[in-house]
């Protein structure tokens, strides 16, 4: 299972002294940034979030396209070109030898599903590359 997110990092204080410098009231703006911060789910940055297999699939095309959206910024990003990792050290989850560790993933897998579907995405300050894509492959966590 695996699944890579990040942080668009805001620092509040570097808001602050330049609002300062063009003349802001710091305690209004304190005050303002608190509550700006606090605002979204408890979450105080918005969040970029896509499943890593993604870029192995046609959704590497879309994924440069949503992440200028979540940054804001009109800069085109280079293309991200599906790929296959080469695994030289693997074992077969579904060997016999493996169905006590096979089933304890697959219960947390269908847990931490069910979370990020029904809980974390709702959240409005989380932002998903290619969400038919994503919750295709979140579906693969539950098998």
């Amino acid at each position: 299972i695996s699944l890579l997110f990040g942080l668009r990092y805001e620092k509040f204080e570097t808001k602050i002294i330049e609002n300062s410098k063009q003349g802001g009231n710091d305690d209004i703006d304190h005050r303002r940034l608190a509550e700006k911060s606090t605002q979204k789910d408890g979450i105080p940055n918005d969040i970029f979030l896509y499943e890593v297999r993604q870029v192995t699939t046609e959704a590497s095309k879309q994924i440069p396209m949503d992440l200028r959206k979540y940054l804001r910024v009109n800069t085109d990003f280079p293309d991200i070109f599906p790929f296959k990792q080469n695994k030289t050290r693997t074992i077969n989850i579904c060997e016999h030898d493996h169905d006590a560790v096979r089933a304890l993933l697959v219960e947390h897998g269908t847990d931490a599903a069910d979370w990020i579907r029904d809980y974390f995405v709702n959240s409005s300050s989380v932002n998903l590359a290619s969400p038919e894509s994503f919750y295709g492959f979140l579906d693969d966590w539950k098998l």
